[in-house]
């Protein structure tokens, strides 16, 4: 069985932990664990859209069995790259995090404009 929610927020104060909300009651809807990772990675990529995009971003959820693939969408075309960040940097690393965290991630253009960042993650039935 395969499950979706989406959602769109803007680029504002409270914006991103609003997705958050909006990811973990999703989660708790359909019988599962809130999931740090999932609302780790979550937080990192709508915080990119935030900064980066500037503008208004949506979150796609979908469940198939016992993965989450949570998707972000913008509408910059910029592509993001991996970068080197020093040690000493106090930001910088959510992309990195989505990459050594994630079961598969990937960044998708969009045929008309902007982007998508995605990544899956196994998830468990709550108890």
């Amino acid at each position: 069985m395969v499950v979706e929610m989406s959602r769109s927020f803007e680029a504002a104060d409270g914006e991103v932990a609003a997705c958050r909300r909006f990811v973990g009651n999703a989660m708790a809807a359909w019988g599962i664990d809130v999931a740090d990772d999932v609302m780790l990675l979550t937080n990192e990529l709508a915080t990119n859209a935030v900064i980066h995009a500037r503008g208004s971003f949506r979150v796609v959820l979908t469940l198939k069995g016992s993965r989450i693939r949570v998707a972000v969408s913008d509408d910059n075309t910029r592509l993001p790259e991996l970068p080197h960040v020093p040690l000493e940097a106090l930001s910088g690393r959510g992309l990195s995090m989505v990459v050594a965290m994630a079961k598969v991630w990937g960044i998708d253009p969009e045929d008309t404009a902007g982007k998508t960042i995605w990544f899956e993650l196994e998830v468990r039935a709550s108890r």
